[in-house]
């Protein structure tokens, strides 16, 4: 059964790019777990590009057991400030 996303640029106070969409839907991960993972992640460190940062969260079993899947997502403010 094919499952198809209908996704927005725009998720709640988040913006997607072009490219963030893409990887999401290749991957098979909602906007609204990529939203969960930025608003309340196991964690964050510095990302490559200056003033970006990678959240990350793992959902599923506990970490390093079969099943886990580990969400990373980086974010930067535009240059509106959002």
């Amino acid at each position: 059964m094919l499952k198809l996303f209908m996704m927005e640029r725009k998720y709640l106070n988040l913006i997607f790019t072009n490219h963030a969409i893409n990887r999401l839907y290749n991957r098979g991960i909602s906007q609204e777990k990529a939203y969960e993972t930025f608003k309340n992640p196991d964690g964050q460190l510095p990302g490559k590009i200056p003033g970006s940062v990678k959240f990350y969260k793992s959902y599923g079993p506990p970490a390093g057991e079969a099943g886990e899947q580990r969400i990373e997502i980086v974010a930067k403010k535009n240059e509106k400030g959002e």
